[in-house]
């Protein structure tokens, strides 16, 4: 399931839409306001409320990393892929990177491309095993496939340089120019997509 159908999914399953996008829309212009509101909403079953509170703490002003994680566990409960990516991103940064690998791998699972993007680049970071560069193409090629630029970018790079035999070649160029294009043209309409 892509992000994209992930939050649709989520945000049908929301009771009070109207409140929960004033309190996201309030963390930018009064942060404590707008994290109470959604805690609020959070307590009440708001998967969304528990994603934005997550985003807020990660991705803010005065970045707490427990009070993401906790957020991101909370939504992860309820079968959130976005959540399950996000727990990977901070135990990557954080340089857990076998805790990472176990998120990336179960949104990997679920059908995640964001998920499966990075499972491959932690599988073919400083390795020098064929094996790990056989199952890293079979997940930037699924990832692609289920719409990531990053996913198709990374594989015709892959295949232009030879990494997977010569004969791979003139697809990677394909890939690779396609992949640059179709980015261009996403980041034009909608810089924030999960696609980049």
């Amino acid at each position: 399931m892509s992000h994209f159908q992930d939050l649709r999914k989520l945000m049908a399953c929301e009771s009070d839409i109207a409140n929960l996008e004033r309190a996201h829309a309030l963390t930018t212009t009064n942060r404590s306001q707008g994290i109470a509101a959604l805690v609020e909403l959070a307590n009440k079953g708001s998967v969304m409320s528990m994603l934005y509170l997550a985003e807020a703490y990660y991705l803010g002003p005065n970045v707490d990393v427990p009070a993401a994680e906790f957020w991101f566990q909370s939504a992860q409960k309820h079968d959130c892929s976005k959540a399950t990516y996000g727990l990977g991103v901070i135990n990557y940064w954080s340089g857990r990177f076998d805790r990472a690998e176990e998120y990336f791998a179960e949104g990997a699972s679920k059908n995640d491309p964001l998920c499966m993007y990075w499972l491959a680049h932690l599988r073919i970071s400083g390795s020098e095993y064929d094996e790990q560069f056989l199952a890293a193409e079979k997940l930037l090629r699924k990832s692609s496939a289920l719409g990531s630029l990053r996913a198709k970018i990374v594989l015709g790079k892959f295949y232009v340089f030879g990494k997977y035999g010569m004969r791979k070649i003139p697809k990677g160029l394909f890939l690779l120019s396609s992949g640059i294009i179709q980015s261009f043209c996403v980041a034009w309409r909608d810089p924030s997509s999960w696609r980049l």
